[in-house]
């Protein structure tokens, strides 16, 4: 086989140009298999593709983040609350994950640093649940985390943090 043909193969893609905050935004997906099950013209990996490309689930998943903030800044938590956001924020890590592969190939879910966050706080709120033994406080403050999110569905927003955490870093190496 030649050359070229792996290295097509390895980097096989597939784009969605769609709308987002009423600017036309692309969308990059591994052509590969999500999950080793959802090949790219399956039915359910066209839907998932479909919703997280949609401007609307954007919103909605917006606006489940302020709601989350508000619900995080009253003085009694609702536990019930927790318990539908975080089953929320994983449809949303499934959505995506299918849509976009989890891990293995370029351009999966977990190759986007922002979603490591996502990752990490939604895992950090199933490990808090059902545990009370000790003082899981440290666990809980990454559910503060989850206001980041919004900077993480914002696409101008990200290349301003990222280029300030590029600036600190620089300017830390320089002292």
């Amino acid at each position: 086989m030649p050359s070229s043909f792996v290295l097509f193969c390895w980097f096989q893609t597939f784009c969605v140009v769609s709308k987002r905050f009423r600017k036309n935004y692309i969308h990059r997906f591994t052509a590969t298999s999500s999950f080793f099950f959802f090949s790219p013209f399956s039915s359910i990996r066209k839907a998932c593709i479909y919703l997280c490309t949609n401007q609307f689930f954007d919103y909605l998943v917006m606006a489940t983040i302020l709601l989350n903030c508000v619900f995080l800044a009253m003085a009694e938590t609702i536990e019930e609350a927790e318990y539908i956001f975080l089953a929320i924020y994983t449809a949303e890590m499934i959505i995506k994950s299918i849509a976009k592969g989890f891990i293995l190939n370029k351009y999966t879910y977990l190759r986007n640093p922002w979603n490591w966050l996502d990752f990490v706080v939604i895992t950090s709120g199933y490990a808090t649940i059902g545990m009370e033994v000790g003082n899981l406080a440290g666990l809980r403050t990454f559910r503060v985390l989850r206001a980041l999110k919004t900077i993480s569905i914002l696409p101008g927003k990200t290349l301003i943090i990222e280029s300030g955490f590029i600036s600190t870093k620089k300017l830390r190496i320089s002292a």
